[in-house]
C-alpha cells in the first residue's frame, strides 16, 4: 500500500487544501475559524473496526448523521450503501429546501427519475457543478426502501451556527431511525450533533476521508479502505485520496476557475520528475502541457494537426483515454481535471519519450497496450487507490448498441484466436472479424481497458 510518491502526495495535497480554503472561504473568517475548529475536533490516534462496527451504535442511538463531500460522487455512494445498511425510516436531505417537501413526498410516490427532482430542487443553482451520479443512487435506494425524504435546507440565508440549530430541530421533529447527510463540517462534535445531545438525543457520527487518517494508514502500511472509531459514536471512512477529495471541492468552480486555481501545469512537471527518479531515467525537458478541458486552450487543438482526420483522431484518444501525446517532445494533452489524469499523462509521455511509437499496426497496437498499463501504473504513484473502469462502462459510454453487439462478437474472436496460439491448433476457422486499428473507438477501449487492468495486477512493474 505503502507508495514512495508519498512526499509529492503530501506536498500536492497541501497546496490544493490551502488553494480550496482560500476559494470556498475567502470573505467569510466564521466560515474558515469552523473548518479549522472542525479538522482540530479529530484526535490523533484510532481504532481500525470492522466496517459494520457503526451499525449497532446507530441503531441504539436512532440517529444516524453521514458526513458529505458535495463534490465527490463516491461519497454519496457511500451513503446509499450506508442508507440500504442502516435501512431508516427518514432520510434527511440538505440539498433539499425546506419548501419543497411536497415535492419530495411527490417523488417518492412516483416513478419519476432522480434527475428530474434535482432539476426541480436546482440543484445546479443552488450546490453548484457537482456530479450527481452518487445523489441519483441514494434518491433510488430511499425510495426502494419506502424510506421518507425529508427537506432540510432552510429557506432564508442563515449562519453556520443556526443551520447546525434548524438541521437539528428537522431531525428531531421526525424522530428515529433517521439518517441525515449534511455537510462535513456540521458533524464537528460542538455542532449538530451537540445539539441533539442537548435536546436529549445521542447521534452516532460517520465522518468521510479526514486526510490526516490516510496519511497515517498509509504510513502504517494500513489497508484503505479502512473504518476507523475514535470515540464513542464518532467514526470516519477512510476510502479516498485526499488530494481528490480537494480537487472535488474545487470542481463546482467550473473549468476555467480550476485552471486558474491549480498550478497545474507545475504539478504536471514535479510528477514527471517524480516518475523519473522512481525509474531510474536521466533528467529531460518537461514538454509542453495543454488542458483542453480549459476553454482557453479547447480551441488550439485545430493547430495541432493538419488534416479534419488527424483532429477527429486527436478527438477521439481524448475522449477515451484522456489524454494524448503527440511526438516524442509533445505536446502532452490533457482533457480531464485532476492528479489522477495528469500522473497518467507524465508516465505515458515518458515513456513515449524513450520508446517512440512505431510505425507498423501490430506493433502499435502491442505499443499503446504497454502505454496505458506504464499510464496507469503512473498514476498509481500519486494515488495508489485508483482502479480501472470496467469494460461495461467503456462500452455504454462510448458505443452504441449496433457498435457493442460488433465489439463482444470480437472480444470473442479475440480471446479465441489466444487460446488457439496457445494450444497450436492448425483447424480451419470461420473468417474472424479483425481486430480494429489501435486508433479506433473500438480498438482504444480495448487497448486502454486491457491496459489499465494489467496495470492494476502489477503488469510491467513500473512502480519500485
Amino acid at each position: 500500500m505503502k507508495s514512495k510518491g508519498i512526499h509529492l502526495q503530501r506536498e500536492l495535497w497541501n497546496r490544493c487544501a490551502r488553494i480550496s480554503e482560500r476559494l470556498l472561504f475567502e470573505g467569510h473568517p466564521s466560515l474558515r475559524k469552523a473548518k479549522h475548529d472542525f479538522e482540530a475536533s479529530f484526535p490523533n490516534s484510532f481504532e481500525r473496526v470492522a466496517s459494520d462496527a457503526w451499525k449497532e451504535p446507530a441503531r441504539e442511538a436512532g440517529y444516524l448523521l453521514v458526513g458529505d463531500h458535495h463534490g465527490l460522487s463516491r461519497s454519496q455512494f457511500f451513503a446509499a450503501e450506508i442508507l440500504r445498511n442502516f435501512r431508516p425510516w427518514t432520510l434527511g436531505l440538505e440539498f433539499a429546501p425546506l419548501n419543497m417537501q411536497e415535492r419530495l413526498d411527490q417523488w417518492t410516490a412516483s416513478h419519476q427519475s432522480p434527475s428530474t427532482l434535482l432539476a426541480d430542487l436546482k440543484f445546479e443553482k443552488n450546490w453548484g457543478l457537482f456530479p450527481q451520479d452518487g445523489i441519483h443512487d441514494l434518491l433510488l435506494s430511499a425510495r426502494k426502501l419506502g424510506c421518507r425524504l425529508l427537506a432540510m435546507s432552510p429557506n432564508r440565508t442563515m449562519s453556520l451556527s443556526a443551520r447546525d440549530h434548524h438541521f437539528g430541530d428537522t431531525l428531531l421533529q421526525a424522530g428515529p431511525p433517521v439518517m441525515a447527510l449534511v455537510g462535513d463540517i456540521h458533524l464537528d462534535p460542538a455542532r449538530l450533533p451537540a445539539h441533539l445531545q442537548r435536546e436529549g438525543r445521542e447521534a452516532v457520527v460517520l465522518h468521510q476521508n479526514h486526510a490526516p487518517y490516510y496519511f497515517s494508514l498509509v504510513e502504517q502500511n494500513l489497508p484503505i479502505p479502512s473504518l476507523l472509531r475514535h470515540g464513542k459514536n464518532r467514526f470516519t471512512w477512510v476510502d479516498t485520496h485526499p488530494i481528490l477529495v480537494e480537487e472535488s471541492a474545487l470542481q463546482s468552480l467550473g473549468p476555467e476557475d480550476l485552471v486558474e486555481a491549480l498550478p497545474l501545469t507545475e504539478h504536471f512537471i514535479q510528477i514527471c520528475e517524480d516518475l523519473l527518479r522512481s525509474q531510474g531515467l536521466p533528467s529531460i525537458p518537461a514538454p509542453p502541457l495543454l488542458l483542453s478541458f480549459d476553454p482557453s486552450q479547447g480551441d488550439g487543438l485545430n493547430e495541432l494537426v493538419q488534416t479534419k482526420k488527424e483532429l477527429e483522431d486527436l478527438c477521439r484518444e481524448l475522449l477515451i483515454c484522456g489524454n494524448a501525446t503527440l511526438g516524442p517532445r509533445g505536446p502532452v494533452i490533457v482533457n480531464l481535471p485532476g492528479t489522477n489524469h495528469l500522473a497518467e499523462a507524465a508516465a505515458k509521455w515518458i515513456h513515449g519519450y524513450f520508446h517512440p511509437r512505431p510505425t507498423r499496426l501490430l506493433e502499435r497496437s502491442l505499443w499503446r497496450l504497454e502505454n496505458e498499463i506504464r499510464g496507469f501504473q503512473g498514476s498509481l504513484r500519486m494515488n495508489p487507490l485508483r482502479t480501472p473502469m470496467p469494460l461495461n462502462w467503456y462500452l455504454q459510454r462510448f458505443l452504441g448498441s449496433t457498435s457493442r453487439k460488433n465489439f463482444q462478437g470480437l472480444e470473442k474472436d479475440l480471446f479465441q484466436s489466444l487460446a488457439e496460439g496457445f494450444l497450436r491448433r492448425k483447424t480451419i476457422q470461420k473468417k474472424r472479424n479483425r481486430l480494429p486499428n489501435p486508433s479506433s473507438k473500438e480498438g482504444l477501449i480495448l487497448l486502454r481497458w486491457i491496459g489499465q487492468t494489467l496495470g492494476a495486477e502489477g503488469a510491467l512493474m513500473l512502480i519500485p
